[in-house]
């Protein structure tokens, strides 16, 4: 499987280097990414994107409880274009932390003196 993506990197650096136009050059690079808040810097993945919606999608389906008709999931799933944005704006405005954050990395300062304290006694 890995094989596989590393011939799909490699063939991609290939188009995007030597076999496009410029244009088509620029289209392949920056489609494989959207700027969901509209600041430089916040470009993500579209298939992480698509995960994003996804589980907005299922959480509102969640929330249809004993309504969940085809017909009232067609409509969840119409309103996510409008009802995102506007979910984004009120967890920004009422300053609600997100629900993903950055990891958490450990320091290895206390690890390291504990090693050198040791590593002095002999």
């Amino acid at each position: 499987m890995r094989k596989n993506y590393a011939l799909e990197a490699l063939h991609t650096i290939f188009q995007l280097k030597h076999a496009l136009s410029p244009r088509q050059s620029h289209q392949l690079k920056w489609s494989r990414f959207v700027n969901t808040r509209g600041l430089p810097g916040h470009n993500i993945p579209c298939d992480l994107h698509m995960e994003h919606l996804n589980r907005l999608c299922k959480e509102s389906i969640t929330h249809l409880r004993g309504n969940q008709t085809e017909r009232a999931i067609v409509r969840v799933g119409k309103a996510l274009g409008t009802l995102y944005p506007v979910l984004e704006k009120y967890d920004e405005e009422n300053n609600l932390s997100t629900r993903s954050s950055p990891h958490f990395k450990p320091s290895t300062e206390k690890d390291r003196n504990v090693a050198v304290e040791e590593l002095m006694k002999r």
